[in-house]
């Protein structure tokens, strides 16, 4: 027997999927019609598994927190997770976690990472993130990250960009498990469609990105340099002298805390840091009083669990540092979110450490 969708159906939420057309998952996900439109179209173009075109693809593992695996900044070799690499492959060396020569060529062996090696974020919320690697000293990764290690006939840099396309993005979620904490195997990803093109080509395109590249840097130089001279006048005109940031070493970040200074109060690390104290107590040496957050502002908003033709915000809608809103793909449902209104501050509970605070500009967003 045959069955069909009623026209009043909405298509591309209810949909059929005939049994010779699995492939080996029955999650509805894999089988959205968006994706299989998405995958018809690089057929047509031409494409290979990366698998096929990959020497190896690899993850790491993570030793224990705080455990002996770790050491101090340049006595170790750097330990790159999936929020250390930018898009465009650059890392900050000075904010990495290091492990111990021994660890490295030990137990994580296999996991060492070259120049050149495409490294794409499979677990967690930055699934979809690729880099490359592009320095030459000895690194390492942990599990959280796939390392691709490309042959010869296709440019790493036309590989990673092509998974940053609207194209290449739909590629990964349509293979990622939206479970609690997403992921995606070595499997899946050396299952990822790459389209063909001649060598040449990919030059051209590769060419082009860098230019963007290079523009993208040239631009947020000029716009963090504004944003760092607004915050220099602003604790100017508020009288507020930031002490300066001790060295980022594991003996500067182990401290001692007397019980009754956190008796009642927390008991995380981060609330007791040194640097925490230090700026509270500028800001109370500040020219004019202060006040908790709570005591000057009014929570608003309605718990809603419909969008109703609302623009849903969310922490990937907000970029990190500026506060701007950042369009993505729109949300369709939702379990419950709180509506906003024009004037309105959101502050992110989750991650707050992202830097992401935004003033809602008119009454239809909704977080």
């Amino acid at each position: 027997m045959a069955f069909q969708l009623s026209e009043a159906v909405n298509r591309d939420k209810v949909f059929l999927v005939k049994r010779s057309g699995l492939e080996g998952r029955l999650d509805p996900h894999y089988y959205e019609p968006r994706f299989i439109e998405n995958e018809r179209k690089l057929q047509k173009i031409g494409c290979r598994k990366l698998g096929n075109l990959s020497a190896i693809i690899f993850s790491g593992i993570t030793p224990t927190s705080g455990g002996d695996a770790y050491c101090e900044i340049g006595q170790g070799i750097p330990f790159v997770r999936s929020g250390d690499f930018s898009e465009d492959g650059e890392i900050n060396f000075d904010d990495l976690l290091y492990i111990k020569p021994e660890i490295h060529n030990g137990i994580m062996r296999g996991s060492l990472i070259k120049q050149h090696d495409i490294l794409i974020a499979i677990v967690g919320a930055t699934i979809g993130k690729v880099g490359i690697y592009k320095e030459t000293r000895e690194s390492n990764i942990n599990q959280a990250i796939a390392a691709v290690r490309l042959k010869s006939e296709v440019l790493p840099e036309f590989v990673r960009t092509f998974l940053l396309t609207y194209t290449g993005q739909m590629v990964i979620e349509r293979i990622k498990r939206p479970v609690a904490r997403a992921n995606i195997n070595l499997a899946e990803v050396s299952s990822f469609s790459i389209p063909i093109i001649e060598i040449s080509t990919q030059k051209k395109i590769v060419a082009k990105i860098n230019s963007a590249y290079t523009a993208k840097k040239e631009k947020a130089a000029q716009a963090q340099q504004l944003l760092d001279s607004i915050n220099t006048y602003l604790l100017n005109e508020l009288g507020i002298q930031l002490p300066v940031e001790d060295e980022n070493t594991i003996r500067q970040r182990m401290f001692f805390r007397k019980f009754s200074k956190i008796s009642g109060g927390r008991f995380d690390p981060i609330s007791s840091q040194l640097k925490v104290a230090n700026v509270k107590e500028a800001i109370a040496n500040g020219i004019y009083p202060y006040d908790k957050l709570k005591h000057i502002v009014i929570s608003k908003g309605e718990q809603v669990t419909e969008i109703e033709g609302r623009t849903y915000i969310g922490l990937e809608n907000i970029q990190s540092n500026f506060g701007e809103y950042v369009p993505a793909d729109e949300k369709t449902s939702i379990s419950s979110a709180l509506t906003f209104s024009h004037g309105n501050i959101l502050f992110p509970k989750l991650r707050p450490y992202l830097n992401k605070v935004f003033l809602g500009g008119t009454p239809t967003f909704m977080q």
